[in-house]
């Protein structure tokens, strides 16, 4: 409910809005890209993305990806540091996450 009572306090300032709320309402933003992709590239990415070398080649490509991030990121922000930009950039990796290969290999 806080969540809620944030939004129609503060409108879409969420700096305003209390701790749970931005988090709840930043969660919910950065789900939205994968949503969408979701649904409209379904049957494509069945048809046409689940070969077992492009599954090889993406899981590569996102594990030397990922330790190049893991080397160069900033251990030192806080839940309070994330902003709307960061709930998009998460929501676009999850997006991502929905070819075989990023977050997994695709099982056959």
């Amino acid at each position: 409910m806080a969540g809620v009572r944030d939004l129609s306090r503060h409108g879409f300032r969420m700096r305003a809005y209390g701790g749970e709320s931005q988090l709840l309402w930043l969660l919910a933003l950065g789900s939205i890209p994968a949503a969408v992709f979701g649904l409209l590239l379904d049957t494509w990415f069945e048809a046409h993305v689940r070969q077992p070398w492009l599954v090889a080649l993406t899981l590569g490509a996102f594990g030397v990806l990922m330790l190049i991030a893991d080397r160069r990121a900033r251990l030192q922000r806080t839940i309070g540091d994330v902003g709307v930009i960061d709930a998009v950039v998460v929501g676009f990796a999850q997006a991502c996450a929905l070819v075989p290969g990023v977050s997994a290999p695709a099982p056959r």
